[in-house]
């Protein structure tokens, strides 16, 4: 009766949880230990740079953009501690997104389109990195399939 009663409370709290559409509180606070970098994008019309979020832990890397309002969305580089064939999923993003595939030469080699509460896109090779911003932006800034990408400084966040 004891493990009845506890399930159904632990069962209640889960039901209670947050407000509906509020981000977890641990997916805040992942993003705010992320780092900030700029990113050099070649040739894109000739140089650009661009201001990212950096994600090197596997926890930075699997909140994402989750929960994460439009109006807030910045791009995000994921990078990987060594060469991965990867899967990635749109859930917990109401919007839609292009991620970029980056080799390790810094060469993008694939670039899709994830639509929001979608999964099953997936790395067409090993990737050292990845780009992802709003859906369209990869268009505006000139990224490409061939388009090198290379994080030339990066910092962390002040608190």
């Amino acid at each position: 009766m004891r493990i009845i009663t506890l399930f159904i409370a632990l069962t209640s709290l889960l039901l209670v949880g947050a407000p509906a559409g509020a981000p977890p509180l641990d997916a805040e606070q992942v993003r705010a230990g992320m780092s900030t970098g700029r990113l050099l994008i070649e040739p894109a019309r000739n140089q650009a740079m661009l201001s990212v979020i950096t994600a090197r832990s596997a926890e930075q890397r699997a909140t994402g953009y989750q929960h994460l309002p439009r109006e807030r969305a910045q791009p995000m580089w994921f990078v990987f501690p060594r060469p991965t064939r990867s899967s990635w999923h749109m859930r917990n993003v109401g919007y839609a997104l292009d991620i970029a595939f980056v080799d390790g030469n810094g060469q993008v080699i694939d670039i899709q389109r994830m639509l929001p509460e979608r999964a099953g896109y997936r790395s067409p090779g090993l990737i050292s990195a990845a780009l992802e911003v709003p859906a369209g932006d990869m268009r505006a800034l000139g990224i490409g399939v061939g388009t090198r990408l290379r994080l030339i400084d990066e910092e962390k966040r002040a608190p």
